[in-house]
């Protein structure tokens, strides 16, 4: 059965790769299936790296376009969160235009 591309997937790292507390697969992108040689190409983000191997979890409920998607909204969350905080220490009254003439004589 054929994956969806751009799911999530984790790939096992070998113990002889890996200390006893670090972690045993790391977080990547599939992208494909081997040309010449049987086994998947993934995307390693941390490591900027294209990937094949054989022995893969894939998680395909998780897209790498949903990633991105997620990702914009937080990034937008953020940015109402801060203008939001900026506004609330902003004192403005709300007659302006008021208090300026009563000021005035």
């Amino acid at each position: 059965m054929f994956k969806d591309f751009g799911c999530e997937a984790f790939v096992h790292i070998n113990k002889e790769n890996r200390t006893k507390l670090e972690a045993k697969s790391n977080k990547c992108t599939f992208i494909g299936y081997g040309v010449n040689d049987f086994g998947y190409r993934l995307y390693d983000y941390e490591n900027h790296k294209i990937i094949r191997s054989r022995d893969v979890i894939f998680n395909e409920k998780v897209l790498y376009k949903n990633q991105l998607h997620e990702k914009k909204q937080e990034k937008e969350n953020i940015e109402y969160k801060m203008l939001d905080d900026i506004i609330g220490k902003v004192m403005v009254p709300k007659n302006h235009n008021d208090q300026q003439l009563e000021q005035q004589p």
